[in-house]
Parts: structure tokens; sequence; C-alpha cells
């Protein structure tokens, strides 16, 4: 009897020994995969819009290259378009031969994205990692067009200001508008002005106000007189004082090569001016109470289904983020900004940005005058937003 207990006892231990080994065999295959796992390479693909601001491909190439110095388990690759209406095409129209992961778009075009359920919500991942709190601390500005129905999609990247630049001897306020601009410019001061920036801000913006609880008005506004008097001064003095930039760089070689006195120009690529002597510059204002709009783009994840991990996608937007909000004025972290001109989001936005960029190009090259071109604008934006 003795006997058969001692040898049960021992099947039992044996038994035991078995299940133990191979729960523990299970947990290490398991913590293996789960190391293995971490070191897998993470392949994301982003897709950049510039808004035809071709120096804005190059210094987000460098903070990729940043990035990934930082990361070697990330492999980034990044796509480059003109505008934000090729970057909806592309994410529409693939038919899967790319897919992406984070896709950077102007802020007015969050509705949109958002209605086509191209973009994924943040709230999650920002509540995780930076908490309510940190939403209340960064500046309206930067967070302006980046929620849509009480959802966060969107987090401020490459947002920085305009200012006016001149190397002649005269006295700048620390704020000076775009009329100043054009009155200080002259035969012997000559200004450079991004001409697309400008007209493009001006004809997608309007004065914060009631308009934006009323669902029903339309929210764009061209056709007004502001804008018409705005484009008939540019106009006046277009090659005599003057000179039309298509492109920062091509403001910017100017400047350098002495054909201009004075630029307005997106402080971002302010270093570029680092062998200009005796430079000055002055924060742009559209008039003496409103700011000009911020400039750059705003990232967002890529709606890739419900089932899909975004932590890899969610660690890069953070990472590129978290790395600019450094670059935001002092006083403005600490203070805000109140907004009295802001861009307008809506579901017709990229059929906008496209209309209106065929308006700047007969402003430049054509012949119809500023009420005309305002009119027409106002007519074509009208018929999108009845369709």
């Amino acid at each position: 009897m003795k006997k058969k207990t001692i040898i049960k006892a021992g099947i039992f231990i044996f038994a035991a020994a078995v299940i133990l080994s191979a729960v523990y065999k299970t947990g290490l295959d398991n913590r293996i995969k789960k190391n293995a796992d971490a070191e897998e390479i993470a392949d994301i693909s982003i897709l950049i819009s510039t808004g035809g601001d071709h120096l804005r491909e190059e210094y987000v190439s460098r903070e990729i290259e940043a990035f990934q110095a930082e990361h070697e388990r990330y492999r980034v690759q990044v796509t480059f378009v003109e505008s934000d209406t090729l970057a909806f095409l592309k994410l529409l129209y693939s038919n899967g031969e790319q897919v992406y992961d984070i896709v950077s778009l102007g802020g007015e075009s969050v509705v949109s994205a958002a209605e086509q359920k191209l973009v994924y919500p943040l709230d999650q991942f920002v509540l995780r990692d930076y908490g309510l709190s940190w939403l209340n601390q960064i500046p309206p500005m930067f967070m302006e067009n980046t929620s849509f129905r009480g959802k966060l999609y969107a987090l401020p990247y490459v947002k920085s200001r305009l200012y006016y630049y001149t190397r002649k001897e005269e006295a700048l306020p620390e704020a000076i508008t775009i009329w100043e601009v054009m009155n200080r410019s002259s035969e012997n001061n000559v200004t450079g002005i991004p001409i697309n920036v400008v007209l493009k801000d001006m004809m997608l913006s309007r004065p914060a106000g009631h308009w934006e609880a009323d669902h029903s008005q339309i929210p764009y506004e061209v056709n007004t007189r502001f804008k018409e008097e705005l484009l008939n001064s540019l106009k006046t003095r277009d090659s005599s004082s003057i000179l039309f930039a298509e492109s920062y760089d091509k403001e910017i070689e100017e400047f350098l090569q002495g054909v201009t006195d004075s630029l307005v120009l997106d402080e971002y690529y302010e270093d570029r001016l680092e062998s200009a002597d005796h430079l000055k510059k002055s924060r742009l204002y559209i008039n003496n109470s409103a700011s000009w709009s911020l400039q750059g783009g705003n990232l967002f994840l890529v709606n890739r289904g419900s089932s899909h991990d975004y932590e890899d996608g969610w660690q890069v937007i953070r990472y590129l983020c978290d790395k600019n909000a450094g670059k935001q004025k002092e006083e403005e972290e600490k203070n805000g900004e109140p907004i009295y001109y802001r861009k307008i989001s809506s579901r017709y936005n990229t059929k906008v940005q496209l209309i209106t960029d065929r308006m700047i190009s007969e402003f430049l090259h054509g012949s119809q005058t500023a009420e005309e071109l305002l009119l027409d604008l106002q007519a074509q934006i009208e018929n999108i937003q009845s369709q």
C-alpha cells in the first residue's frame, strides 16, 4: 500500500513538472516572440502636402532624418505632393498600390478629411500621453482646425509666422501690416512678396464671428471690398516696386542677389538670410488688429480601419510635433492669441483651393480686373457648394 502511494506521488510530481515545464516554455516563447516583435522594423509611410512650398520638402526631410537617427526600429518613407488636393486624390485613389500611415495637410482640410473618413481620431493617444492640461497650454491659433464634431484629428506641425525683412535703414515697428509693406515699397525699396501665400490666405480666410455657428450661411466671402482693394493695391505696384515670387526659394534668391531690398518670408527660413547685412524684421499683420494666419500644416493619422494598430504612426507624429512645439514663441505659449481671422475649413475645401489657385494664376498672367476675378471666384465657389 505504501509502495503504491509512493508511485502515485511520483507520477503526480512528474506530471506537475511536465506541466510547469510546458507553462514556462510557453511563457519563454511568448517573451522571445515579444522581444523579437519589439525589434522588428516598423515601416511608416508619410504623405506630405507642401502647399506649393518647395522649401518645406527640404525641411521635413531633415526632420525625418533626425527621427530615424534616434529611432532605428522605424523605416520611414515620405511622399511629397504640391497641394492638399493632390494629397486627397492619392488617399482616395491609390487603389491599394500605396498605403499611407500619416498625412500632412493644411488645417483647413480637416472637415473634408474627417467627413470622408480619410483620417483617424487622436483623442485616445493625446489623453494617454499628454492629458487635458497639455491641450489647454497650446495657443488657440496653433490648434485651429484640428478637430471636427468633438473629436481631435490632427496636431499642429511646421507652424510659423510671416515676417517682413529689410536691409534698408528704416525704423520698423514690432508689427507691420500688409498695407504698410506695400506703402514702404518703392523703386528705391523693392519688396518681394510670396503672392501665392498672401492671396490664398486672404481668399480662404474670414474674420472670426457668428458665421461659425450658422451652418446655413455660405462661409466663403471672397468678393469683398477689402479683398478687391488688396488685389488692386498689389497690381498697381507690380514690377515697379513689388516683385511677385511664386516660391520662397526664388524670393530668397532675389533678395540675396540684391534684386529686392525687402521681402515677406516664412520665419522658418530666416536662417537663409544670414549672409544679409543689417537685417531687420517685423511681424506681418493683416491690419492693425488682426495677425496673419499661421503657415504650415497639421499631421493626421490615415484611417486604416478600427482593427489597425496605429501606435507606430502615432509615435512618429508625436516626435515630429513635440520637436516643433519648442519653436513656438514663448509669449504665445504663455498667453495664447485671439483669432481675428481664421482659415475656413469645409467639406468643399479641396475644390475651392483648386479654383483659387487658378484665380491667382489669372491675377498674375491674365487681363481680368480685380472685381471680375472676385465675382467669378465667388460664383464658382457657390456653384460647388450647391451641388
